[in-house]
């Protein structure tokens, strides 16, 4: 059989760029460490939009190769996409992971010639621990608390989020916790955050930074999240819209943490949706 068929062109072709040291970050004990990104980018002569992506693994662990296959999809799509390692606790604690964020970002954007990346339109995106330090990102981006102290003279700030089954209320992630009798994930916390008192939970929670000119958010949860609760994305959706700020909250029934319905077809349209949805119309990425 002999057949002959013409193909519409309907994704960019992509190439990938692995292990791009953004930063030589100082540990606890005062080392260098190198901290990667990888790169997938379309294939074209013009500037592409920036999707940051952050994993997760409860700050223990960061792998930014984890999630390429899923991440190659926007890049498919016409997003830069950018997969970034970042200090676990085993070398720091909080703030050193929000740090590692935006000094990626600046880094991303001192470079965005070379990478052919739209610096006007940045987002993150990620999954648990990482949903939680994509939203302090973009809530607390520009601003200098947080910082880091590399590429300072570059901005930090991004256009969007996009969260999974993250945590954004430390206090009453708490209480939850201490009512389930959940020793490990308290343990999982207090690892992170170093200091047990209701001002550190206060002022590592996004909800603190929540402002009328917050960025918009597109919020992912599972209903039956049994690591992380889903009524902490229904709180910050709720705080977010209070204050005007943007938010859509979308709940998969019958979904746990880290699920591979999160990575399927018809959610990562739904991701991509809300992406093109906040570019600005002279954008040329992404069409």
């Amino acid at each position: 059989m002999i057949q002959q068929r013409s193909v519409s062109k309907v994704r960019y072709d992509t190439r990938m760029y692995c292990g791009i040291t953004y930063t030589q970050a100082r540990t606890a004990r005062a080392m260098a460490l190198p901290l990667q990104l990888h790169l997938i980018s379309p294939i074209g002569g013009e500037r592409f939009p920036l999707l940051v992506y952050i994993g997760g693994g409860g700050w223990r662990v960061s792998a930014p190769d984890r999630h390429l296959p899923e991440l190659a999809f926007f890049a498919e799509n016409g997003f830069t996409v950018a997969s970034i390692g970042y200090r676990t606790t085993a070398h720091d604690g909080f703030p050193a992971q929000i740090e590692d964020v935006r000094t990626a970002i600046r880094f991303l954007r001192l470079h965005a010639n070379q990478f052919h990346i739209d610096p006007e339109h940045v987002y993150v995106c990620g999954g648990s621990a990482g949903a939680y330090l994509a939203a302090m990102a973009a809530l607390t981006g520009g601003q200098p608390k947080f910082r880091g102290a590399e590429y300072t003279d570059i901005p930090d700030t991004v256009s969007g989020a996009i969260c999974l089954y993250g945590i954004y209320d430390f206090p009453k992630l708490m209480v939850t916790l201490s009512t389930e009798k959940n020793t490990q994930g308290q343990a999982v916390v207090w690892e992170f955050l170093r200091n047990q008192d209701m001002l550190t939970l206060i002022e590592a929670s996004p909800t603190y930074y929540i402002a009328a000119d917050s960025v918009p958010f597109l919020l992912l949860h599972g209903t039956e999240d049994r690591l992380v609760p889903h009524q902490q994305s229904i709180l910050f959706h709720d705080q977010l819209t209070q204050s005007q700020v943007p938010a859509e909250l979308v709940l998969l029934e019958g979904t746990g943490h880290a699920s591979p319905d999160f990575s399927q077809p018809e959610i990562q349209s739904l991701e991509l949706e809300f992406l093109k949805n906040n570019l600005s119309p002279n954008s040329k990425g992404a069409e």
